[in-house]
């Protein structure tokens, strides 16, 4: 077996599942839908099964069916990914990180969440941000957990990432981004298995 086929082995012993939108419910009730029209769950109605337009309030548990999760693998940066339901048994999850992605605890979880779509701070603070950010993560082999979303404060933790990257090439940072899985760039990629730098729409 090569290390593909192990991972995949692992990973299907541990049973995860996802989710996919059934029902096309309109983001945006008071205008005209067409194929293009985006669905609550964030993808076009021409992603959804034909002739399923509701005109009531989207719920996951009603609008959306369970299925095995076979969309899971790296990006060509070297990143994991995996698509599983909102519900998962964290255990399962844990199992997947340390077990078949082989990632090392952390002492320290960081949680940054950005609701504000335009976070803007001086190019001063900015840079101290980064630097500090990177600085905690790094001394206290911590995850950096976020939405995933390139905007707002989220965006400058990608950011400090990348810049770390550059000038600690010896140094690992752990970031794990919880996007939904409507709001993923080049998902249609992601759906067959390519290794491709998706990333997370604004």
């Amino acid at each position: 077996h090569n290390h593909h086929t192990i991972n995949e082995e692992r990973f299907q012993e541990h049973d995860i599942e996802a989710r996919i939108c059934t029902s096309f419910v309109p983001a945006k009730p008071d205008k005209p839908v067409d194929g293009t029209s985006l669905c609550y769950c964030n993808r076009s109605k021409r992603d959804h099964p034909p002739g399923n337009t509701l005109q009531k309030k989207w719920d996951i548990n009603v609008h959306t069916t369970p299925f095995a999760s076979k969309e899971h693998g790296k990006f060509a940066n070297g990143a994991w990914y995996l698509r599983c339901d909102l519900h998962t048994d964290p255990k399962n999850l844990e199992k997947i990180l340390f077990d078949v992605w082989g990632i090392t605890e952390p002492r320290l979880i960081m949680s940054i969440i950005g609701g504000a779509k335009y976070f803007k701070l001086t190019e001063r603070l900015e840079t101290k941000f980064i630097n500090g950010i990177i600085t905690v993560a790094l001394k206290s082999q911590a995850w950096l957990l976020t939405n995933g979303f390139n905007v707002g404060i989220t965006q400058f933790v990608g950011q400090a990432i990348n810049k770390s990257r550059l000038a600690r090439v010896d140094d690992k940072i752990i970031a794990i981004g919880l996007p939904k899985y409507g709001c993923i760039k080049n998902i249609n990629e992601l759906e067959k298995h390519q290794p491709i730098d998706a990333e997370v729409c604004a």
